[in-house]
């Protein structure tokens, strides 16, 4: 029963979708609708959908919603801190609402594969020392395993952090260029202060992922 109504969700959603973006793609459209089956002929002929507020679930989509933020931000975290893909994380949810717990309880497996994780608890108190954030006002803790740097990935790390370096000396060097200041057009100058201070940023977090890893 379960298998038939995924298979149902898909193929509903998927009809659906092809009869709202027909007048903007009307060819790749009627191609994949002419290969499903029991359709109208032609979906030049299918009516068009027509919005339900029946099946207006705000509290699922503002779920959905949240989930994505914290797959988002685990991943974020995860290139922040330098682990792999293959690094998994302990996530902890806090929720007071029962509702919302008991959909994250449910769901586990989705942010356990979409965030590589290997543990979702609710409303569980995370370790001390757990990363600490929020994402929609939600509040979420990861607990992150030790890092095992390789001489490879310290090495790495430190021909990005001469790099990075080395660029910045050049974009500082154009803007203490008055010349350059007072003559360029204001995008290219401000173009340049946005990427001293990503530069900036890029550095700092390069120097302390050097200093753990020493």
């Amino acid at each position: 029963a379960r298998k038939l109504a995924t298979q149902h969700a898909l193929v509903t959603t998927l009809e659906t979708t092809l009869r709202l973006l027909h007048p903007f793609m009307p060819f790749i459209t009627e191609e994949i609708w002419q290969k499903l089956g029991d359709a109208e002929q032609s979906i030049m002929v299918a009516p068009y959908p027509v919005f339900s507020e029946e099946l207006d679930d705000t509290d699922a989509a503002r779920l959905i919603d949240t989930m994505r933020g914290i797959i988002t931000r685990i991943r974020n975290l995860r290139a922040e801190k330098g682990f792999t893909p293959k690094d998994r994380f302990k996530l902890y949810i806090s929720y007071d609402v029962e509702r919302d717990a008991r959909f994250f309880s449910e769901y586990a497996y989705l942010l356990m594969e979409l965030a590589r994780l290997s543990e979702v608890h609710v409303n569980e108190q995370p370790p001390a020392g757990a990363f600490q954030d929020a994402v929609n006002g939600v509040a979420i803790a990861v607990e992150l395993p030790e890092k095992v740097v390789t001489p490879e990935e310290l090495e790495k790390t430190r021909r990005e952090l001469q790099k990075s370096r080395q660029e910045l000396e050049g974009v500082e060097a154009r803007l203490a260029n008055g010349q350059f200041v007072n003559n360029a057009p204001p995008n290219v100058v401000a173009g340049a202060q946005a990427r001293r201070a990503e530069l900036v940023a890029r550095i700092a977090e390069l120097e302390k992922n050097e200093a753990v890893s020493s």
